[in-house]
């Protein structure tokens, strides 16, 4: 069984992999359960991001390399992350806003003292970053408790623009959204996410409204520097890629053949 592998190669990894405000046991035993029930579909998106994860740590800093390369669309010389970032904390941009929960990260990034989950920006002078919004069936949310009209993607775009360590911030910035191959380019919308994505997509102006919409006060403090958002939109990059995608790039190792059998199985969105 996969979870029986997972557990098998744990030590090797947690070398690469670091989680963050999720549990291991946890998601082991959600995936227990599912291989032991009938039925042909799965929806559970931290669990498929999960499994990416440990698929690419599997093959150590080479196969977070691999990985993203294939986030940020393009080949990225000067972008070699050693480490995977699964369920991590940024410090909010916003007050009154809750921690963002990145699906995933890589790039210039370390654990933020004094936490469990948080991370902040690992200096460096040609610093890169990805974060990534990973969806499976369900859509982007469209409020925060104090802000009715923020999406969830722009929030992780904030999230990215002004991810820092002392006021120094990353060069190169990508947001890659995740999902199952029926809903990228799809002629038939059927998700905010769509057309959010193709309307922020090379437009920073669009992108500006909707931050400069917000109803929430700037983060300033002394740990937190908010940016000047408008210079910042230059070093950023928006990419989308399909699971399906991921999954067929696994490196080869003792876990990848059966990561790969699960998503045949149980990945019902592409029959």
């Amino acid at each position: 069984m996969l979870a029986e592998l997972l557990r098998e190669h744990k030590d090797q990894i947690e070398t690469t992999l670091r989680i963050g405000y999720a549990t291991w046991d946890a998601l082991i035993e959600r995936v227990e359960r599912q291989d032991r029930k009938d039925q042909d579909d799965y929806d559970d998106e931290q669990i498929w991001t999960f499994f990416v994860c440990c698929g690419y740590a599997m093959a150590g800093a080479s196969g977070a390399a691999q990985l993203g390369s294939l986030l940020c669309g393009q080949t990225q010389s000067r972008f070699s992350p050693n480490l995977i970032w699964f369920e991590a904390l940024p410090i909010p941009p916003r007050k009154k806003e809750g921690n963002t929960h990145l699906d995933l990260a890589l790039g210039n990034i370390a654990p933020r003292a004094g936490t469990s989950s948080g991370i902040r920006y690992d200096e460096h002078d040609c610093g890169i970053i990805c974060f990534c919004e990973c969806k499976w069936y369900s859509d982007i949310s469209k409020d925060v408790s104090y802000d009715k009209h923020r999406n969830q993607l722009i929030r992780v775009i904030e999230n990215a623009l002004t991810f820092q360590s002392n006021a120094h911030f990353p060069v190169g910035v990508h947001v890659t959204l995740i999902t199952p191959r029926v809903f990228c380019d799809a002629p038939l919308k059927s998700r905010l996410y769509q057309y959010k994505y193709e309307e922020y997509k090379g437009n920073t102006a669009a992108m500006l409204r909707d931050l400069s919409g917000c109803s929430l006060a700037e983060n300033r403090t002394e740990e937190f520097c908010y940016p000047n958002i408008a210079q910042r939109m230059g070093c950023l990059s928006l990419n989308w890629i399909a699971y399906e995608d991921l999954y067929s790039s696994i490196p080869r190792s003792p876990v990848s053949e059966a990561i790969v059998s699960f998503h045949r199985r149980f990945n019902e969105s592409e029959k």
